[in-house]
Protein backbone atom coordinates (compact mmCIF):
# COMPACT_ATOMS: atom_id res chain seq x y z
CA UNK A 1 0.00 0.00 0.00
CA UNK A 2 1.31 3.76 -0.94
CA UNK A 3 0.75 7.40 0.66
CA UNK A 4 1.91 9.35 -1.46
CA UNK A 5 1.69 13.26 -1.36
CA UNK A 6 -1.16 13.26 0.98
CA UNK A 7 -1.86 16.84 3.26
CA UNK A 8 -3.67 17.29 6.74
CA UNK A 9 -4.04 18.99 9.60
CA UNK A 10 -2.42 16.39 12.02
CA UNK A 11 -1.63 12.97 10.29
CA UNK A 12 -0.66 14.16 6.82
CA UNK A 13 -2.06 10.16 5.23
CA UNK A 14 -3.49 8.43 8.51
CA UNK A 15 -4.95 10.51 12.10
CA UNK A 16 -6.18 7.85 14.63
CA UNK A 17 -8.01 8.56 17.74
CA UNK A 18 -7.32 5.31 19.05
CA UNK A 19 -3.93 2.89 17.36
CA UNK A 20 -2.96 2.17 14.85
CA UNK A 21 -0.97 -0.70 13.10
CA UNK A 22 0.42 -0.82 9.71
CA UNK A 23 2.28 -3.49 7.61
CA UNK A 24 4.32 -2.81 4.29
CA UNK A 25 2.98 0.59 3.55
CA UNK A 26 5.16 3.11 1.84
CA UNK A 27 4.13 6.69 2.91
CA UNK A 28 6.14 9.40 0.67
CA UNK A 29 5.70 13.16 0.59
CA UNK A 30 2.83 13.64 2.99
CA UNK A 31 2.65 16.96 4.67
CA UNK A 32 0.90 17.79 7.75
CA UNK A 33 0.57 21.25 9.43
CA UNK A 34 0.73 20.73 13.21
CA UNK A 35 2.02 17.19 13.94
CA UNK A 36 2.99 13.38 12.36
CA UNK A 37 3.91 14.35 8.35
CA UNK A 38 2.56 10.48 7.89
CA UNK A 39 0.59 9.18 11.18
CA UNK A 40 -0.64 11.23 13.85
CA UNK A 41 -2.62 9.06 17.12
CA UNK A 42 -3.20 10.96 20.73
CA UNK A 43 -4.76 8.27 22.13
CA UNK A 44 -3.22 4.75 21.03
CA UNK A 45 -0.51 2.48 20.58
CA UNK A 46 1.49 2.28 16.98
CA UNK A 47 2.73 -0.75 15.37
CA UNK A 48 5.02 -0.58 12.09
CA UNK A 49 6.22 -3.45 9.89
CA UNK A 50 8.06 -3.80 7.22
CA UNK A 51 7.54 0.42 6.36
CA UNK A 52 9.19 3.45 4.44
CA UNK A 53 8.72 6.61 5.80
CA UNK A 54 10.47 8.77 2.84
CA UNK A 55 10.48 13.01 2.23
CA UNK A 56 7.08 13.53 4.98
CA UNK A 57 7.29 17.07 6.54
CA UNK A 58 5.50 18.90 8.79
CA UNK A 59 6.86 22.62 7.70
CA UNK A 60 5.30 24.76 10.74
CA UNK A 61 7.56 27.79 11.29
CA UNK A 62 6.83 27.90 14.93
CA UNK A 63 5.18 24.94 15.44
CA UNK A 64 5.36 20.98 13.98
CA UNK A 65 6.43 17.63 15.29
CA UNK A 66 7.37 14.72 13.56
CA UNK A 67 7.91 14.54 9.86
CA UNK A 68 6.78 10.80 9.69
CA UNK A 69 5.24 9.33 13.21
CA UNK A 70 3.42 11.47 15.67
CA UNK A 71 2.18 9.62 18.63
CA UNK A 72 1.19 12.00 21.65
CA UNK A 73 -0.08 9.46 24.05
CA UNK A 74 1.42 7.18 26.70
CA UNK A 75 1.54 4.53 24.97
CA UNK A 76 4.09 1.69 23.08
CA UNK A 77 5.68 2.17 19.72
CA UNK A 78 7.02 -0.77 17.90
CA UNK A 79 8.97 -0.56 14.80
CA UNK A 80 10.38 -3.39 13.30
CA UNK A 81 11.89 -3.34 9.69
CA UNK A 82 11.48 0.30 8.36
CA UNK A 83 13.14 3.20 6.70
CA UNK A 84 13.19 7.20 7.96
CA UNK A 85 14.47 8.78 5.11
CA UNK A 86 14.48 12.91 4.47
CA UNK A 87 11.68 13.64 7.04
CA UNK A 88 11.68 17.21 8.84
CA UNK A 89 10.07 18.67 11.39
CA UNK A 90 10.53 21.65 13.55
CA UNK A 91 10.89 19.06 16.65
CA UNK A 92 11.72 15.34 15.91
CA UNK A 93 12.52 15.19 12.19
CA UNK A 94 11.21 11.29 11.90
CA UNK A 95 9.39 10.27 15.05
CA UNK A 96 8.06 11.73 18.13
CA UNK A 97 6.65 8.91 21.26
CA UNK A 98 5.10 9.91 24.03
CA UNK A 99 5.96 6.19 25.45
CA UNK A 100 7.79 3.74 25.70
CA UNK A 101 10.03 2.68 21.95
CA UNK A 102 10.95 -0.54 21.04
CA UNK A 103 12.94 -0.24 17.89
CA UNK A 104 14.45 -3.29 15.47
CA UNK A 105 16.33 -2.93 12.12
CA UNK A 106 15.09 0.39 11.58
CA UNK A 107 17.41 2.91 9.67
CA UNK A 108 17.31 6.52 10.07
CA UNK A 109 18.78 8.75 7.22
CA UNK A 110 19.41 12.90 6.59
CA UNK A 111 16.16 13.14 8.50
CA UNK A 112 15.94 16.79 10.08
CA UNK A 113 14.95 19.09 12.97
CA UNK A 114 15.44 22.48 14.23
CA UNK A 115 14.92 22.54 18.15
CA UNK A 116 15.35 18.73 19.30
CA UNK A 117 16.05 14.86 18.08
CA UNK A 118 16.76 15.05 14.62
CA UNK A 119 15.37 11.41 13.93
CA UNK A 120 13.35 10.01 16.93
CA UNK A 121 12.26 11.84 19.77
CA UNK A 122 10.70 9.43 23.32
CA UNK A 123 9.24 10.36 26.26
CA UNK A 124 9.80 6.75 27.84
CA UNK A 125 12.38 4.05 28.25
CA UNK A 126 13.81 3.63 24.72
CA UNK A 127 15.27 -0.48 23.75
CA UNK A 128 16.92 -0.09 20.04
CA UNK A 129 18.54 -3.09 18.20
CA UNK A 130 19.73 -3.29 15.41
CA UNK A 131 19.23 0.22 14.70
CA UNK A 132 21.37 2.35 11.38
CA UNK A 133 21.17 6.33 12.26
CA UNK A 134 23.24 8.42 9.48
CA UNK A 135 23.27 12.05 9.10
CA UNK A 136 20.48 13.01 10.91
CA UNK A 137 20.92 16.70 11.65
CA UNK A 138 19.41 19.32 14.36
CA UNK A 139 19.61 22.66 14.74
CA UNK A 140 19.50 24.41 11.18
CA UNK A 141 17.62 27.12 11.39
CA UNK A 142 17.41 27.47 15.11
CA UNK A 143 16.58 30.87 16.84
CA UNK A 144 15.32 30.23 20.26
CA UNK A 145 17.64 32.23 22.59
CA UNK A 146 16.91 29.68 25.77
CA UNK A 147 17.28 26.35 24.24
CA UNK A 148 20.12 25.23 22.45
CA UNK A 149 19.48 22.30 19.83
CA UNK A 150 19.73 18.94 21.60
CA UNK A 151 20.57 15.76 19.87
CA UNK A 152 21.20 14.93 16.01
CA UNK A 153 20.25 11.61 15.81
CA UNK A 154 18.02 10.34 19.52
CA UNK A 155 17.04 12.43 22.26
CA UNK A 156 15.12 10.19 25.53
CA UNK A 157 13.76 12.68 27.79
CA UNK A 158 13.21 10.63 30.24
CA UNK A 159 9.46 11.78 32.29
CA UNK A 160 8.92 9.85 35.16
CA UNK A 161 8.66 10.16 38.90
CA UNK A 162 11.39 10.36 40.85
CA UNK A 163 13.20 7.97 41.84
CA UNK A 164 11.95 5.93 38.78
CA UNK A 165 14.99 5.13 36.42
CA UNK A 166 14.47 5.18 32.75
CA UNK A 167 16.19 2.18 30.92
CA UNK A 168 17.92 3.38 27.79
CA UNK A 169 18.95 0.37 25.73
CA UNK A 170 21.12 0.00 22.67
CA UNK A 171 22.17 -2.95 20.94
CA UNK A 172 24.16 -3.47 17.60
CA UNK A 173 23.44 -0.15 16.49
CA UNK A 174 25.02 2.34 14.43
CA UNK A 175 25.35 6.15 14.47
CA UNK A 176 27.07 7.58 12.25
CA UNK A 177 27.71 11.53 10.64
CA UNK A 178 25.24 12.60 12.92
CA UNK A 179 25.27 16.31 13.69
CA UNK A 180 23.86 18.58 16.60
CA UNK A 181 24.23 22.45 15.11
CA UNK A 182 23.65 26.04 16.58
CA UNK A 183 22.03 29.02 16.36
CA UNK A 184 22.75 32.40 16.79
CA UNK A 185 22.90 32.28 20.37
CA UNK A 186 23.08 28.89 21.39
CA UNK A 187 25.39 25.50 20.51
CA UNK A 188 24.00 22.58 19.75
CA UNK A 189 24.53 19.52 22.29
CA UNK A 190 24.85 15.58 21.88
CA UNK A 191 26.13 14.63 18.27
CA UNK A 192 24.36 11.70 18.34
CA UNK A 193 22.26 11.23 21.51
CA UNK A 194 21.04 12.89 24.04
CA UNK A 195 19.38 12.16 27.62
CA UNK A 196 17.73 13.64 30.32
CA UNK A 197 16.52 11.97 33.74
CA UNK A 198 17.06 9.74 36.08
CA UNK A 199 18.79 7.50 33.66
CA UNK A 200 20.28 3.71 33.53
CA UNK A 201 22.17 3.91 29.87
CA UNK A 202 23.26 1.03 28.16
CA UNK A 203 25.42 1.06 25.36
CA UNK A 204 25.85 -2.69 23.71
CA UNK A 205 28.37 -3.72 20.69
CA UNK A 206 28.03 -0.68 19.02
CA UNK A 207 29.52 2.67 17.69
CA UNK A 208 29.39 5.89 17.25
CA UNK A 209 31.78 7.72 14.11
CA UNK A 210 32.10 11.45 13.05
CA UNK A 211 29.08 12.67 14.91
CA UNK A 212 29.22 16.15 15.96
CA UNK A 213 28.23 18.76 18.14
CA UNK A 214 29.66 22.64 18.66
CA UNK A 215 29.83 22.79 22.43
CA UNK A 216 31.81 25.77 24.29
CA UNK A 217 29.17 27.73 24.68
CA UNK A 218 26.97 28.18 27.59
CA UNK A 219 23.07 28.27 27.56
CA UNK A 220 20.88 30.04 30.18
CA UNK A 221 21.20 27.68 32.94
CA UNK A 222 24.84 28.13 32.53
CA UNK A 223 25.97 24.76 31.53
CA UNK A 224 28.50 24.31 28.49
CA UNK A 225 26.83 22.29 25.75
CA UNK A 226 28.92 19.18 24.36
CA UNK A 227 28.96 15.88 23.46
CA UNK A 228 30.50 15.09 20.11
CA UNK A 229 28.52 11.67 20.25
CA UNK A 230 26.42 11.36 24.01
CA UNK A 231 25.63 13.75 26.30
CA UNK A 232 23.76 13.09 29.53
CA UNK A 233 21.98 15.12 31.77
CA UNK A 234 20.27 14.14 34.66
CA UNK A 235 20.36 13.44 39.05
CA UNK A 236 21.59 9.87 38.90
CA UNK A 237 23.20 7.94 35.71
CA UNK A 238 24.72 4.69 35.33
CA UNK A 239 26.87 4.35 32.11
CA UNK A 240 27.27 1.46 31.11
CA UNK A 241 29.06 0.58 27.84
CA UNK A 242 29.89 -2.86 26.66
CA UNK A 243 32.35 -3.71 23.52
CA UNK A 244 31.82 0.13 22.50
CA UNK A 245 33.31 1.52 19.27
CA UNK A 246 33.33 5.04 19.64
CA UNK A 247 35.80 7.55 17.18
CA UNK A 248 36.07 10.46 15.18
CA UNK A 249 33.55 12.42 16.85
CA UNK A 250 34.11 15.86 16.34
CA UNK A 251 33.50 18.04 19.26
CA UNK A 252 35.16 21.15 21.57
CA UNK A 253 34.32 19.54 24.49
CA UNK A 254 33.89 16.12 25.57
CA UNK A 255 32.97 12.83 23.19
CA UNK A 256 30.52 11.80 26.27
CA UNK A 257 29.63 14.83 28.58
CA UNK A 258 27.60 14.04 31.54
CA UNK A 259 26.36 16.31 33.92
CA UNK A 260 25.16 14.29 37.19
CA UNK A 261 23.63 15.44 40.67
CA UNK A 262 24.08 13.90 43.05
CA UNK A 263 25.34 10.28 41.79
CA UNK A 264 26.50 8.96 38.69
CA UNK A 265 28.74 5.79 37.94
CA UNK A 266 30.07 4.67 34.51
CA UNK A 267 30.89 0.96 33.85
CA UNK A 268 33.06 -0.01 30.87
Amino acid sequence: MVFLENTGGVGGAIGARGSIDVFGATFQGNRAAFGGGALFTDTGSVTVVDASFTGNRVPGIYTGTAGAIALYADRPLRILRATFEDNGARQAGAVYAGGTVELSSATFARNQAVEFAGALYANREVAITDGTFVENRVGIGATNPFFPPSAGAVEADCNLPDGVVCELRFERSTFDGNVALGGPYNQGFGGALTAFGTVHLRINASAFIGNFAPGGVPYSSGHYCGGGAINVEQKMALLEFIDPAVQHDESQQLLVEISSKPLMMVVW
